[in-house]
């Protein structure tokens, strides 16, 4: 019984964070659904503390060396500055993949996190996402995603929805030993 609630529980954590999501524009800037530059996820009965130890614990398991690439303020805020897959795309039907730093930034009040949008820079001498041309091409004349190129957009959006999810959500972790 007791896993089956702690299920139910991180099923409904994994809803409320999807309900709002970040999507890259053709700026290469992470906007919220509702055109902000944060989103926030609640966390009814849940303290500022614990949610702060959350989501430490969640990038101390999450990174090889997490003390690297996160920074603290108080308890108050957790900045991560991580390197990893950022854009895919084809060029002669090889499929591509680019690394870049990323910085994920969380904010701690009782029962929510506020998460700013992400920020990028791509590895190599073009570090300004909009000025890839692989990005450029994923959008047609008016700013929306060409069909074609849906997938390499999709790619962008959902590294980072999965990399929040992983660091806002609880885990249930009972050892036996």
């Amino acid at each position: 019984m007791k896993k089956i609630i702690s299920l139910i529980i991180a099923i409904m954590s994994v809803c409320t964070i999807n309900a709002q999501s970040f999507k890259i524009n053709r700026n290469g800037f992470f906007i919220s659904d509702e055109n902000k530059t944060f989103i926030v996820i609640e966390y009814a009965g849940k303290t500022k503390q614990e949610l702060y130890n959350m989501v430490k614990q969640n990038i101390m398991t999450s990174y090889n060396n997490p003390n690297k690439v996160m920074s603290e303020d108080g308890s108050s805020t957790i900045t991560v500055n991580g390197h990893g897959p950022i854009f895919k795309f084809k060029n002669g039907g090889i499929t591509h993949i680019n690394n870049g730093n990323y910085t994920l930034s969380f904010q701690f009040k009782d029962g929510k996190i506020r998460v700013n949008a992400p920020t990028v820079v791509m590895d190599g001498n073009m570090k300004d996402l909009s000025n890839w041309y692989a990005f450029k091409r994923i959008w047609d004349k008016d700013g929306n995603v060409k069909p074609d190129k849906q997938e390499y957009y999709d790619f962008i959006n959902e590294n980072m929805r999965l990399l929040i999810t992983t660091l806002t959500t609880f885990k249930n972790v009972e050892e036996d030993w």
